[in-house]
């Protein structure tokens, strides 16, 4: 116990004894029943957790469906020049590689609904722009996929952290299979500029904003212990408030001086 109060002074940040205490009788109690199987069907009799697996789902299918349209449908924007077109694409995905940072700053939740929101946004303005606008509408159509693209870097990342760790490789799988039928479907989306060039990105852009919708209702991960077991997963996020905004928080560990110089105990 003083070697990890050591390691919270030299990263700044506070020890609380207790809770480090309370953490780790948790991870033996959660090794003590490792023996005990427990699958995904389980996790539809805990009524938070199944909502929130619902809705993880949801922002993944829609961020994969979302993503994967635009960068199909890139052809279809501006003047039809496939390769400046393209080539803007790329290049608007570069600022998302700032998404690691930015998460780990503000947390998951806000940035994930403003990408979703700001994606969505655009896809319907882009319905009402004049078809001669092609700058307009190829800017419009730019920013939809820059935001949408941020917003796929983090569906995966928030799924992982809402699901129980007895459970988390199979919840993660499912939110894959949801995936890749949301990538299937998108060709079908964009095909449907044959019919009208405004058509895919307005429903990419309703889809975009369910997934919005879909955010606003899930706790936030950031600076929470992630949960364990499918008890812990049916608590979590109970105690948040949908307005709760996660900014730069230190962790909540504070090790008594007196208690430096101890070691944790054999049995704890």
């Amino acid at each position: 116990m003083a070697q990890l109060g050591v390691v919270a002074r030299v990263n700044g940040n506070d020890f609380q004894d207790d809770d480090a205490r309370k953490e780790l009788l948790k991870e033996k109690e959660a090794e003590s029943s490792a023996t005990e199987k427990v699958n995904l069907l389980q996790m539809f009799k805990t009524p938070n957790l199944r909502v929130n697996a619902f809705l993880v789902n949801i922002i993944c299918m829609m961020g994969f469906m979302c993503y994967y349209g635009h960068v199909q449908n890139t052809s279809n924007l501006g003047e039809g020049n496939v390769y400046k077109s393209y080539f803007l694409g790329a290049l608007v995905e570069i600022p998302c590689w700032s998404i690691p940072i930015i998460i780990a700053k503000l947390g998951r939740r806000w940035p994930l609904l403003f990408l979703f929101a700001t994606s969505g946004v655009a896809g319907v303005v882009y319905g009402f722009i004049p078809v001669d606008y092609h700058l307009t509408s190829l800017s419009v159509g730019l920013i939809g996929r820059m935001t949408v693209n941020g917003a796929y870097f983090i569906c995966l990342q928030y799924g992982s952290e809402i699901f129980p760790t007895v459970i988390r490789g199979q919840g993660i799988a499912l939110c894959e299979i949801v995936g890749g039928i949301a990538i299937f479907l998108s060709p079908t989306v964009v095909y449907l500029a044959k019919v009208s060039p405004i058509l895919p990105l307005l429903i990419l852009g309703f889809c975009s904003l369910i997934g919005a919708l879909a955010t606003f209702f899930l706790p936030e991960t950031a600076g929470r212990a992630l949960p364990q077991t499918l008890k812990d997963g049916e608590g979590f996020g109970l105690d948040q408030s949908k307005w709760d905004f996660a900014c730069i928080k230190k962790n909540r560990y504070h090790i008594p001086e007196d208690k430096m110089s101890e070691d944790i105990p054999e049995d704890v």
